[in-house]
């Protein structure tokens, strides 16, 4: 119900114009020691509502006005209402309300809208503040504000909403007449206003009756379109016919009011309340599309209450052609089940302009008393729509205003389609709860003062997700408080929950009349709010929801690798959520009512200065401080040896899980296989399970005993077919024990390269598992769907990496799985914040000290695709970490395996903290004498998986080249612990060099790498296990990085220098076609360069020697020749084309060699 015009406004308003202009804001507090009041149906124990909060602005009048919208900023956590008589936006702080003993008194700060907007533009006479609205991204509150000529355009006021809640750098847009409601379009982009054009002096000669409009804003232009209903005026007939209620004689464009505004960012429904219709404006044309009538209830159907009498009580009658013109005041949009609805609060409003006993006034009301169907004549006139001055009605029947209700309309091709009303529901319902009280107006607390005109009055309808659940809450103006319907089924609403916060000792007392609502959804501080705005009482209600959902919510993470805080890239896109993000997810999922289970499948503990100084028990009290209940031991949560795992897997409070992690001492799983957990009624099962890749991808030696007997396993026989068997057991064990649905978490990965222990793979050969949360292979999948040994479907499911995301797989009660990936979450708990900040100061300063510079991005990724290929081809970074091994110890070849290579260095000041997350290991450097044969099959070790594959083996060169002909399939055998054993067959690796000569099988070779691979046989390189050692234990890898940037290379790596290219310095090259060059043509290669296939051409050969030198065993061509492009001289060896690519930023240049008047073509 709208209050216009009132004495006291008006008094305060003329006032007001004569006071000083300041900007200053006006904060109050009113203490109160209320106790808190909680909802009538409670007991339900389906949605609980309880008052927690109030604000009093301090002005009460029963004219209303006090208080009347309220919008939430999700952003700085404050909300926003809107005084009319004191011409005030209030900021209320409500993100650190807490539920106490007692309601907690708010703290308000008002800004006088009146003063603001006077200063910007003195000529406008300032009317009155109807409505604001925070946009969706936080930053702008935009207020309604009409002029004080009731013809006159209003503006719109747009401020910068700050993060201590205050508002300010004010511009103003104009409008149409009489803003009343303003919104923003749900993507931030529009601004809507209903300009309403009420008639406030009557009807007459020379007297404006201003058009209704709705004006569209760009929010960023500023720039605006105003749409009107005149196109309508030629279809009035059209309009009545269908039940648009217009005044006899009027124009659709002058009668059409708009009093409420709900949309998506494509349509919206324009609420015209006198005329009981809604208007569907097209916000890509700016054209209104259609106008349709919102109906009528019938009261012969009906029950309700006409009868004020002296007996004060409940008397519901059904009434022979009585109907109720619905009317609705408030309005909101809601999407279920892929459809939209429209929802109404049907309260009713009557016309009544101009003076009384004036030509100019009218009304259009009739009163008279009724007869109920069972004969019961009112005591009192009822109150009803005067039909002979309206069209659009069934002048048959008595037509009252509003219809006691709220309804859901069906938003359909062809109009709205009514789904559900709540027909006597608020009457009954209140009657129920407060019957001393029932139908009391709200400026009286005397019983059925409303009976007779509009009962409750429902005024507002707001939408919110509780719990997994859609909720509508509708404020009642007259009788006070908030109805709570469950709307997931839109068909059948339910009734759950009513809320009266007001006090009916006094007339006016507590929280009365609640003219707009506002749902605030749960966060990590609270739980789901609605906020209700009380114009008799000047109050700010805040009403603490509690639901109950009846799914279960997993969150899942995997391989974190020690990326525990908040980073985004240059244009501000998320690349880690951070621990922070999480732990605030979780709790506010917790406080909507959900049970969740926070989950983490493996390679948390190690990956920056933060987990490798502390060996792993930072990041484990982190992720116990956030909330974990569960994980699985990655490759890498051995990383700093077996007894610091076990040891820091007693501490935390979350429980380690693996059915395949076994102590072949007491062969029994060294944790538990699974953990059942009950939601709501059913039970889910949580099954480990270890990659047998562990013992290659950690340091092998930590499971074997002083003899080097492994004493620990993985399952890893038989081809995978252990694996497999000891899972499905688990799955069986768990099913024995009532488990509803069982959830693979694994840490196996989908790599090939990770083969038979993929987690497809134990997904097609097994049968029980509902869905799979995967981790190893950095995979990111939202959700795929594999199928079983039985032919059931499994969802799969992979976080990534880093914490680039968050995943979500919800288990609804009814059977339905789903998984999501949460990618951009940035609201920060603080106390993790704290947490983790008391946690980096520790290390803060030697992270930030800078051990050298960079002038090129030393990169993991393709710089184009941003894919990893560290662990299938060369880059500058690989290049670089394996000639530091290789100068610092003084070897002839160096080895770096891709995966111990774990961060790009960006162009900059390279810190100890860059260093750490290249090399987190901690691995030490040493120096061992390897023949030629064992590096060969080194290189076709490392190269089994490329280039479709990713291996953590794959190896980075230095002082030695190598190719990888793709048209040669791996014939590497390793054994049931993924260690080498031999090549069966022909090798990959082809043309491989040290320095310029070919690898000699026979000799031998200092090798530089580190203690993982070459004394532990990490990543399956066990031919190096029982070489000779030179050197050992010399330094750690992210030191001998850091002395070769700053002290080799002088401390800072040039565009112009051997790493400036990231594709590498052409070390190693993956071969798709060869074919060699000639006297009489060009030869050519086919190789991988990043994410693309490109063709070098090697520049055709130029005979020079005349004397040939043919070997006569051998029959190779041992003569100089010379390539008259690079002017190089080279002779043959006993391949038939030899050549290298001296690869450069600006292009290549080949030189090569061939068999004398020979062609040949190699694969």
């Amino acid at each position: 119900m709208k209050m216009q015009w009132k004495k006291p406004l008006a008094m305060f308003l003329a006032i007001s114009m004569i006071l000083p202009y300041t900007f200053t804001a006006t904060a109050e507090s009113v203490v109160t020691t209320d106790q808190k009041v909680i909802g009538f149906n409670n007991s339900a124990n389906i949605l609980g509502m309880e008052q927690i909060g109030r604000y009093n602005s301090g002005a009460m009048s029963a004219d209303g006005g006090c208080l009347e919208i309220v919008e939430y900023n999700e952003v700085n956590g404050y909300a926003y209402g809107v005084s009319g008589v004191k011409g005030e936006i209030i900021a209320i702080k409500i993100s650190d309300i807490k539920n106490g003993d007692k309601i907690t008194d708010l703290m308000g700060t008002g800004y006088n809208v009146k003063n603001i907007v006077t200063a910007i533009n003195a000529t406008f006479m300032y009317g009155d503040i109807t409505s604001i609205s925070i946009s969706p991204d936080g930053t702008k509150l935009v207020a309604a504000v009409q002029h004080g000529d009731y013809d006159k355009n209003g503006v719109v006021a747009i401020f910068d909403c700050n993060k201590d809640g205050s508002i300010g750098n004010p511009k103003l847009i104009e409008t149409g007449v009489q803003p009343d409601m303003v919104t923003f379009t749900p993507d931030g982009k529009k601004i809507l206003t209903a300009d309403e054009g009420e008639p406030r002096t009557g009807f007459g000669t020379g007297i404006v009756d201003p058009k209704g409009s709705v004006t569209i804003i760009d929010a960023v232009a500023l720039t605006k379109v105003a749409v009107d209903f005149t196109s309508y005026d030629s279809k009035r007939d059209e309009l009545t016919n269908a039940g648009v209620v217009l005044k006899k004689g009027a124009l659709p464009s002058q009668d059409l009011e708009p009093e409420f505004i709900t949309c998506n960012n494509n349509v919206a429904y324009i609420d015209c309340q006198e005329a009981n219709a809604v208007a569907v404006l097209d916000l890509s044309t700016s054209e209104i599309k259609n106008i349709f009538s919102l109906g009528t209830v019938d009261y012969s159907k009906v029950n309700i209450d006409l009868n004020k009498n002296s007996t004060a009580k409940y008397t519901p009658q059904n009434y022979e052609n009585v109907l109720g013109v619905r009317m609705p005041d408030g309005i909101s949009l809601s999407e279920i089940g892929g459809k939209t609805y429209l929802l109404t609060a049907n309260e009713g409003d009557s016309r009544e302009w101009g003076v009384k006993s004036t030509p100019s006034y009218y009304i259009n009301e009739d009163s008279k008393k009724l007869t109920s169907i069972g004969g019961v004549t009112t005591d009192s006139k009822v109150t009803f729509l005067d039909s002979s001055k309206m069209d659009g009605l069934d002048s048959s029947k008595t037509n009252l205003y509003g219809s006691r209700s709220y309804s859901m309309f069906e938003v359909t091709a062809s109009g709205l389609k009514l789904v559900y009303d709540s027909a006597d529901d608020f009457e009954r319902i209140t009657a129920q709860y407060l019957p001393q009280y029932f139908n009391a107006s709200n400026d009286s607390n005397a019983a059925d003062g409303r009976s007779n005109k509009k009962g409750p009055e429902p005024e507002y309808v707001t939408v919110g997700e509780v719990a997994g659940k859609e909720y509508a809450f509708i404020g009642l103006e007259r009788v006070g408080g908030v109805m709570a319907y469950d709307i997931s089924n839109p068909e059948k609403p339910q009734f759950v929950n009513y809320i009266n916060s007001r006090d009916f000792s006094a007339n006016i007392k507590g929280d009365v009349s609640p003219e707009g609502l506002c749902f605030v959804p749960a966060t990590s501080s609270h739980k789901p709010l609605i906020l209700a705005a009380c114009e008799v009482s000047g109050t700010l209600a805040a009403y603490e929801i509690q639901g109950k959902s009846d799914a279960a919510i997993l969150l899942y993470t995997n391989d974190a690798h020690n990326a525990y805080e908040l980073t985004t890239d240059k244009s501000g896109k998320v690349t880690s959520l951070g621990y922070s993000a999480i732990a605030d997810y979780k709790k506010t999922l917790i406080n909507n009512g959900c049970k969740v289970t926070l989950i983490d499948a493996g390679d948390a503990i190690q990956g920056t200065t933060i987990g490798t100084l502390s060996k792993g028990e930072y990041i484990a009290q982190i992720m116990d401080k956030v909330g974990y209940d569960i994980a699985v031991p990655g490759n890498h949560e051995f990383d700093f040896g077996m007894s610091n795992f076990l040891s820091l897997a007693s501490k935390v409070k979350y429980k380690y899980l693996s059915c395949n992690f076994i102590d072949l001492k007491t062969n029994k799983t060294v944790f538990d296989p699974y953990k059942i957990v009950e939601y709501n009624g059913y039970k889910v099962a949580y099954i480990g399970i270890s990659t047998p890749e562990t013992f290659t991808k950690s340091t092998p030696s930590y499971f074997q005993d002083e003899k080097g007997n492994y004493i620990y396993s993985f399952a890893e026989g038989n081809n995978g077919q252990a694996l497999y068997s000891t899972v499905q057991s688990s799955i069986d064990k768990a099913k024995a024990e009532k488990a509803d649905y069982i959830v693979a978490v694994g840490h196996v990965g989908t790599d090939p390269s990770s083969s038979p222990w993929t987690s497809k793979e134990i997904i097609s050969n097994t049968t029980g598992i509902d869905a799979f949360i995967d981790g190893h292979s950095h995979s990111t999948i939202a959700q795929e769907i594999c199928t079983d040994k039985a032919g059931a479907k499994v969802i799969l499911s992979s976080t990534g990496t880093k914490l680039a995301a968050l995943g979500q797989i919800t288990i609804k009660a009814n059977g339905t799985i789903s998984s999501e990936l949460i990618t951009s979450y940035t609201k920060q708990d603080q106390e993790m914040l704290d947490f983790i900040s008391g946690i980096k100061a520790n290390f803060a300063d030697l992270e930030k000290t800078v051990v050298a510079k960079t002038e090129v991005n030393l990169v993991v990724n393709d710089p184009v695709t941003g894919k990893r290929m560290i662990r299938n081809q060369e880059t500058n970074l690989g290049d670089l970490c394996a000639d530091a091994y290789r100068k610092l110890l003084g070897a002839d070849i160096a080895f770096v395996n891709g995966g111990g290579v774990r961060a790009t260095i960006n162009a900059g000041n390279i810190t100890y903290g860059d260093i750490i997350a290249v090399h987190p290991y901690g691995n030490v450097a040493c120096l061992i004498e390897a023949t030629g044969q064992q590096i060969l099959d080194a290189l076709e070790l490392g190269s089994k998986a490329a280039p479709d594959a990713e291996s953590g083996g794959f190896l980075q060169v230095s002082g030695l080249s190598y190719e990888i002909n793709t048209n040669i399939d791996t014939s590497v055998i390793t054994n049931d612990k993924g260690e080498f054993v031999k090549v069966n067959g022909a090798y990959r690796v082809n043309n491989v060099k040290v320095g310029n000569e070919k690898l000699d099988l026979n000799k031998t070779y200092k090798l530089a790498s580190h203690n993982y691979m070459l004394k532990s046989g990490g990543d399956g390189y066990t031919m190096f296990k029982n070489d000779k050692i030179l050197q050992d234990e010399v330094m750690i890898d992210n030191q001998v990085l850091i002395n070769y940037i700053g002290i080799v290379i002088g401390g800072n790596i040039t565009s112009s220098g051997i790493y400036a290219n990231p594709y590498g310095e052409g070390r190693i090259k993956v071969v798709f076609e060869s074919v060699a060059p000639t006297l009489e043509s060009d030869g050519y290669q086919v190789i991988l360069k990043g994410a693309d296939k490109i063709k070098v051409v090697v520049p055709k050969l130029v005979y020079t020697d005349p004397n040939p030198n043919v070997n006569e065993d051998t029959g190779i061509n041992t003569a100089v020749n010379t390539n008259v492009i690079t002017n190089v001289k080279t002779g043959d060896d006993q391949n038939i084309v030899i050549w290298m690519i001296i690869a450069a930023m600006s292009g290549i240049v080949c030189v090569g060699l061939n068999r004398k008047n020979i062609k040949s073509k190699s694969n």
